[in-house]
Parts: structure tokens; C-alpha cells; sequence
């Protein structure tokens, strides 16, 4: 979360950070009131102020130069600014897709998105500080994005159609007498990215939740009285990852994120719990030297996730379960609760007597016919094609079980019993 610290900004730019308006993401939508609505600086640091729980910052040159920025090229002031920040998963790495909890934390460094509401039009004007990233526009009733080759373009549009899911569907179920009326409105915005690309920040996701929190705003609902900040993170998530069975998780932690804490995530049912951190706790981040466009990542992170599916159906079969209703390693251990986590991953391991697996050698361990295979549907896959399923049930199951040991660590901290 974010503060401004008045007392480092000279008069002339006090007068366009003095009233934070809503807390939101990992930070805040901070509203910029017109300094002649004022009838001095001290009021307005008074009003300011009454955000006790922000995190302080003397470094107010970011939001300065993204406001000179909307300045130059709208040639009119922005009215807010949206913090939406990358994320670092801490532990419990490929495991939400197969039920675990995951347990990430918000970064400091963030996409920024100073904007201002159209109130007359439905128009969508966008623009970045970077000027790779080209400038594009758009109408609420009709914007094309695109499937391949995503740009930045189609990630942003991407977190306004999550938005306009809920708008859509929340006008059609209010009543005219509604207290919160909501209204397509268009807005300009200026972006500013913080996060280092293709370093694993969820850079894009970040993006998404940006143009989510804007079109809130923008359409009436910047406090969030019509939706919460969980369900707009989970309609994020479905829509950036259309084409991918993928957990929610940087979504969530995007929208929820606490200074000072990292966010235990719990799915099926959806249950968000802060985890403190010790005070002194540092991260060392540590780049691979690799780099990969995302799209390339998409065939290899789709394989991943058959593999884990398909080991949930050799896992179920040994356990004596139905395999074909099951579909994530944490429903079998739900199952057959009551069996601890290392007696449960020597069961679970058992069937997998070889390496790698084939597909045919897959059916003939399961007894059934290809066609059963829900996860191969629409899949193209080579004969000889190798899945590496005790592999990924190995790492699954140990990877749920130190994510259970770090929250377990961090709570004993917390509580003064280490």
C-alpha cells in the first residue's frame, strides 16, 4: 500500500497529492483533487492523513512524472492513480492447479495507471510512458483482442472485459432503485511500468488487474460496493487465462495484497489468510539468465498441467477411488482424510513403476479407452510422446507440504514460540 509523504513534495506539487481516496490491489487508487478546491495546503494535508494503516514513501518522483506525462499528452489533470503490483510466489511453485495453497506476496515495484473518467463517452484512450508501447483506443461496445501475439493492448482489454462481465451482469440484476448505479464510462489513462519484464513479476497480470481497477472506477464502483476484490480477481484470472487451466493466484494476490505480509491462498473453497513475515526477513531474487517469450510458454505449461491430471488418475486408482470424477491430487487426499501428509505421498508414488509414460501405456494402466481421457480432448500429442507423471505428483505432493511447514515457521514467529 501506498502513502505519499507531503512533507518531501514542494508547495507546487502538494497541491496534486492530497486525498487518498480508496485503498486497493496491493495499493491504492489515489485521487487528485484540484488544489483550487482547497482553501489551503494544511487542510488538505489534514484530509490526507486520514489514511492512518499506508505504508509512507518520500518517493513521489514516479507519480510526478506520470502526471506531467497525462498532462502533456491529454492537456488536462488526472483525477486517479492505480498501484496494481507485481507479485513473487514465496512457495508452492505449479500446485494451485492441482488444489494446494500457494502462499506468494505482493513486490514494491508496480504498474502505475494515472487516469481520468470520460464523463460524456464511452470512449478508452491508452498510452505509456514507454513509447514502445504504442497508444491505442477503444469503445466498451466493440474491441477485438487478440489470441495470438499478445501485445500489451490485449492484456489491458483483457482486465476491462473481467470488469465488464460484472458490470453486465450486475445492470441486469439491479434494481432501478439501486443505491450503486453503475454507468459505462469511458476514461484516459497513462501507464508507467516499475516491474522488470520476463522475470517472472506477473507482469501481465498486473496489467489486467490495472485496467480492471480503472474500469471500476471509471463505471461508478471504485470502492467496490458491487463486487469484491476477490470475485474481480477471480473473473481477471479466467479471462487472461482462457486457454489455460490455471489457478487464480496472481490475480488474488495482485488485488489483496497486505504490506509487510504474504497472502496464504486456499482454493475450493476460495479462503485468503495473511501470513507475517519476520520483520527482517529478506528476499534474494536471483535471475535464471534465461529469458522466454510467454506465448512460447504456453505448449510447455499446458503439458505440465495434462501430466498432473493424468498422475491424479494413477493416484486415484491406487487409493480405490473413481478416477474419472477426480481431477486434482488435493481431492484424492481430501478423500481419504486422516492419513498423514508422508504415508499419503509413499501411497500416492507407489503406482508409478517406471520413468515416463506413453499414452498408450497410460490407458492400459487405467483399463480404458483413450476417448475417457477428458484432459487429452483437443490435445495433439505424438505416439512415443513421453509424460513424466511421478515427477510431477512427487513435486506436487512435497511442494504442498513445505508450503504447510513455511506458513506453519512464519506463525510460530509470529506468535513468539521461535
Amino acid at each position: 500500500m501506498l502513502k505519499v509523504n507531503l512533507s518531501s513534495v514542494n508547495v507546487e506539487q502538494r497541491t496534486r497529492f492530497l486525498y487518498v481516496r480508496r485503498v486497493i490491489a496491493g495499493g491504492a487508487i489515489i485521487a487528485l483533487v484540484d488544489a483550487h478546491r482547497a482553501e489551503n495546503i494544511q487542510e488538505s494535508v489534514v484530509r490526507f492523513r486520514f489514511i492512518e494503516m499506508m505504508e509512507s514513501t518520500n518517493d513521489v518522483s514516479q507519480f510526478s512524472e506520470l502526471l506531467q506525462a497525462f498532462r502533456d499528452r491529454y492537456n488536462c489533470e488526472a483525477e486517479y492513480v492505480v498501484k496494481s503490483p507485481g507479485r513473487m510466489n514465496i512457495i508452492g511453485e505449479h500446485i494451485d492447479y492441482s488444489g494446494y495453497p500457494v502462499l506468494p506476496m505482493a513486490v514494491n515495484e508496480c504498474i502505475y495507471a494515472a487516469f481520468s473518467v470520460n464523463e460524456n463517452s464511452e470512449e478508452i484512450t491508452v498510452c505509456n510512458t514507454d513509447p514502445k508501447y504504442e497508444p491505442f483506443e477503444a469503445l466498451y461496445s466493440y474491441f477485438i483482442i487478440s489470441c495470438k501475439n499478445l501485445s500489451w493492448k490485449d492484456y489491458f482489454l483483457t482486465g476491462v472485459v473481467a470488469a465488464m462481465d460484472h458490470i453486465e451482469e450486475y445492470q441486469y440484476k439491479a434494481s432501478e432503485d439501486a443505491e450503486v448505479k453503475l454507468t459505462f464510462k469511458g476514461f484516459k489513462a497513462m501507464i508507467s511500468n516499475k516491474l522488470p519484464e520476463r522475470r517472472g513479476f506477473a507482469i501481465s497480470t498486473a496489467l489486467v488487474c490495472c485496467a480492471a481497477a480503472c474500469t471500476m472506477v471509471a463505471v461508478g464502483d471504485g470502492n467496490f460496493r458491487t463486487i469484491t476484490k476477490e470475485t474481480l480477481a477471480e473473473l481477471c484470472s479466467q479471462y487472461e487465462n482462457a486457454d489455460l487451466v490455471r489457478g487464480p493466484m496472481d490475480n488474488l494476490i495482485c488485488f489483496t495484497a497486505r504490506q509487510g505480509a504474504a497472502k496464504y491462498i486456499q482454493f475450493n473453497p476460495l479462503r485468503l489468510d495473511d501470513v507475517t513475515l519476520p520483520p527482517n526477513a529478506r528476499f534474494l531474487v536471483f535471475h535464471c539468465g534465461l529469458q522466454s517469450a510467454k506465448n512460447a510458454m504456453f505448449p510447455l505449461f499446458r503439458k505440465r498441467v495434462t501430466e498432473c491430471r493424468l498422475a491424479t488418475k494413477f493416484i486415484a486408482k491406487v487409493f480405490g477411488l473413481d478416477w474419472r470424477e477426480i481431477n486434482t491430487i488435493r481431492e484424492i487426499q481430501d478423500a481419504v482424510a486422516g492419513i498423514d501428509d508422508n504415508t499419503f505421498k509413499e501411497i500416492a508414488l507407489s503406482p508409478f513403476r517406471q520413468v515416463s509414460y506413453t499414452i498408450a501405456e497410460i490407458i492400459s494402466f487405467l483399463q480404458c479407452n483413450e476417448s475417457e481421457l477428458d484432459i487429452l480432448r483437443g490435445r495433439r500429442y505424438r505416439t512415443k510422446e513421453q509424460f513424466y507423471l511421478k515427477r510431477r505428483a512427487r513435486h506436487v505432493i512435497e511442494e504442498s507440504m513445505r508450503v504447510k511447514e513455511f506458513r506453519s515457521i512464519c506463525d510460530q514467529f509470529a506468535n513468539g514460540q521461535l
